[in-house]
């Protein structure tokens, strides 16, 4: 049995890099120029081949592996796939309508994509499109809501039976738990309807343009954004593996998911990097004196470096009114609503917590509540997706240990305990209002083989139309003197072929 189990977390850990890192190849394999193409690509697989042999050392400890468990957490993830209408099986929330024309276009266009109409290429992190838009490539768009219910369904897996492995005691309700963890909907509701403050909108706060944004990494922001918080889950909770059991090589393991998510989301990798730092900060001096470790991590960087390129080269136009700091709204009572908003979300937690938690893991918390608390000075885009995005991972270690210590045998009825459990409860309200908004079942408003809502053909067309005119379609493109268009870019004559669709033929972008 113990071996079973061990065998067990070894394939999820090696699932979970795959997972991750396959986009990042198939990117560098397929966008860059000869011998660039050659080289990352090796160099990305060489390493992640050297970490599977190193993957059988850990020490383990008692998880909870069961058949039941894994039915449990099978059909969760099934069941949230097909409600929130990933396979367009049922109707799709708003940024799906986006979604589908983004698969669309890397399907037909050749890769690198280039729009005509704008003289520029395709620049934005595509991970979560890429393997679906290569498979429909080869057999057809008509397969393409298959593919992407199969790719969804695979990384929401992935990240629920990593909370099993995580929660030795009462995982079945710890996974059923943690898809409930939300955010202050209660403060802030309740704060609104006595009239006390204008800068609180139905769930976040928001001071003169500057948005406060709290959502959960786990069921809003699944059915929002699978393709920014899937790697945040599964990034987080293998960052927290490796926290009970770090060894020297953990710093390449640690390295690859890390690098992975930032073709995923740039947002993930910064959200990840807090932690990245704390666990290996430890040992840094051992690595320093290993020079078969810091080869293995060089050779790592520069693999997954022309990803790097690509994600700065985007035309992201730089504007004060959506990247600032939060002293700059201009309102003076803005340290208020700050630490109203870091109070009722996260610091509240710390008298459940510290009650209860193990001794072991309270330095972790301390790093989360950390990264939770200093995200919200600084935002990024209209809505903030630096505080959407960024703060997942941090969120996905919070909320597990929330829900960890809430199904905890050992947890007393101090009033605490009871007040802690109180609030998760009815802050999960707009949980069970989010999954409800999804029934009855109903078509989506687009597909990915016909995205054509609104009259669009592709995804910036849409994005002008639709989200803030052309500035909006410009973070979407490549900057033509960037380094990556002059030294790194595959030429167009050398692109993959369109899709195979007798519908689409002669369809391309290019």
């Amino acid at each position: 049995m113990f071996k079973e189990k061990k065998s067990f977390v070894n394939t999820l850990r090696i699932s979970s890099i795959l997972y991750l890192a396959i986009p990042s190849v198939l990117f560098l394999s397929t966008w860059l120029s000869f011998p660039f193409s050659l080289i990352n690509s090796v160099l990305v697989i060489g390493i992640i081949f050297q970490l599977i042999r190193h993957i059988n050392d850990f020490n383990f400890s008692s998880y909870s592996l069961t058949i039941p468990k894994f039915i449990i957490i099978l059909v969760a993830s099934l069941f949230i796939t097909i409600v929130f209408g990933i396979g367009e099986f049922n109707q799709q929330i708003l940024d799906f309508l986006t979604n589908n024309f983004k698969y669309y276009d890397l399907s037909v266009y050749n890769w690198p994509v280039y729009y005509k109409d704008y003289d520029a290429y395709l620049c934005y992190y595509t991970a979560y499109y890429l393997p679906v838009a290569f498979l429909c490539k080869l057999t057809g768009l008509e397969y393409g809501r298959y593919y992407a219910f199969f790719w969804n369904w695979l990384g929401l897996l992935l990240a629920l039976v990593w909370i099993v492995v995580l929660s030795p005691k009462r995982a079945g309700w710890v996974v059923m738990l943690i898809l409930l963890f939300n955010d202050s909907w209660f403060f802030i509701r309740t704060l609104r309807e006595l009239g006390i403050t204008t800068y609180l909108p139905p769930n976040f706060v928001s001071i003169n343009g500057y948005h406060l944004i709290y959502m959960s990494p786990f069921s809003d922001q699944i059915a929002w954004a699978p393709q920014h918080v899937l790697p945040a889950i599964i990034g987080a909770w293998y960052f927290l593996f490796v926290y009970t059991n770090f060894t020297k090589w953990r710093f390449i393991e640690l390295t690859i998911v890390w690098l992975s998510c930032m073709m995923w989301s740039p947002f993930a990798t910064i959200g990840l990097t807090p932690f990245m730092v704390f666990i290996s900060w430890k040992y840094r001096f051992e690595v320093l004196k290993d020079g078969k470790t810091i080869i293995h991590l060089l050779l790592t960087g520069l693999g997954f470096l022309p990803i790097a390129f690509y994600l700065t080269s985007s035309q992201v136009i730089s504007n004060n009114k959506t990247n600032m700091f939060i002293w700059q709204a201009g309102v003076p009572e803005w340290p208020v609503y700050y630490l109203l908003y870091v109070l009722s979300n996260f610091i509240l937690w710390v008298f459940f917590l510290r009650r209860t938690l193990a001794t072991n893991l309270l330095p972790i918390l301390w790093v989360t509540l950390a990264t939770l608390c200093i995200l919200p000075l600084y935002k990024i885009g209209m809505w903030n997706d630096l505080q959407m995005r960024a703060n997942a991972p941090a969120l996905c270690i919070l909320g597990l240990f929330i829900v960890q210590q809430l199904v905890s045998e050992s947890i007393t009825r101090h009033w605490i305990s009871v007040a802690a459990g109180l609030l998760f409860f009815i802050n999960s309200i707009s949980v069970f209002k989010l999954y409800a908004g999804f029934f009855p079942f109903d078509k989506p408003q687009n597909s990915i083989e016909k995205p054509f809502i609104k009259g669009c053909t592709n995804t910036l067309e849409f994005l002008a139309k639709t989200y803030g005119g052309p500035k909006a379609a410009k973070q979407y493109l490549m900057h033509e003197n960037s380094v990556f268009q002059k030294y790194l870019l595959k030429k167009p004559n050398a692109s993959l072929l369109q899709v195979r669709s007798g519908k689409l033929t002669g369809s391309s972008g290019n």
